[in-house]
């Protein structure tokens, strides 16, 4: 949905951009089928699984994911199983507030990134009344092979969502084709 307001303020923009720009409207929907954001709301399937990476890394995003995770278990009537791994407390706290009110369980994993908020710090931040199960994990256990995720059962939706360096790391992990590099995605 968020994404869906960038691509109309873009639109706005390039429809007041002068004529020697030449963004036709044909110009204009030529470049929206084209655009590709890699860990938003990105669904995959693995197997018998859908993966969805989302890189909800700050309170807003939070807000946003929140609105996907009700839209997600309203589709499939299953809660999710939830990878995160997030980059402070000021970040981790509303996103774990999310996550525990739709989750199955909870992959707690840590980012390689100096920043990123240890296992002992995300595990205070899930609200007491989350009665699912919350496990440390790391992302050699969790895809340790291209097109492998080893929670969840068959027909489950899982989760990966946080940090964009978590989100680029999963990425890189799934599909090595796209090139090295995806874990050190900037977080701004």
């Amino acid at each position: 949905e968020y994404q869906r307001w960038n691509a109309a303020t873009a639109v706005l923009v390039a429809r007041t951009l002068p004529a020697k720009w030449r963004l036709t409207e044909t110009v204009i929907t030529r470049g929206l089928h084209q655009v590709d954001w890699p860990g938003r709301w990105e669904r995959m399937t693995l197997g018998t699984q859908t993966l969805i990476l989302d890189a909800s890394h700050n309170p807003e995003g939070a807000t946003v994911l929140e609105t996907n995770l009700r839209r997600l278990v309203a589709e499939t009537g299953k809660p999710p199983v939830m990878i995160t791994g997030v980059l402070g407390t000021a970040r981790a706290r509303p996103l774990l507030e999310v996550i525990s009110r739709f989750a199955r369980e909870i992959h707690l994993v840590i980012p390689q990134q100096a920043r990123a908020s240890s296992y002992e710090e995300l595990e205070a931040l899930i609200p007491a009344a989350f009665t699912g199960q919350v496990r440390r994990a790391t992302l050699d256990d969790l895809f340790p092979a291209p097109k492998v995720c080893t929670v969840g059962q068959p027909g489950e939706t899982v989760v990966v969502t946080g940090s964009v360096y978590l989100v680029g790391e999963v990425l890189e992990r799934l599909a090595p084709e796209r090139g090295l590099g995806e874990g050190r995605l900037q977080d701004f």
